[in-house]
């Protein structure tokens, strides 16, 4: 069985996130903490969370069909 939008989870975690975004683990907290790109997320306690569907919004947001289109 493949992963598919019904069965993603609402929320992950960090490693998740990064691996949802393609990008290296240690890559969201410097995000978070300088607020290079408006990525939502939220804590509960000390756990960072992220919701799937902003994650999926945000590579949506940055998908680009030619380098003019960058802003």
């Amino acid at each position: 069985m493949g992963v598919t939008v019904e069965n993603l989870p609402a929320e992950v975690n960090t490693k998740d996130a990064a691996r949802i975004l393609d990008v290296a683990e240690t890559t969201l907290p410097i995000w978070r903490s300088t607020g290079r790109y408006n990525l939502d997320y939220y804590k509960a306690g000390r756990k960072v969370r992220y919701r799937v569907k902003n994650l999926i919004h945000f590579k949506i947001q940055r998908t680009f069909s030619h380098t003019g289109q960058q802003g």
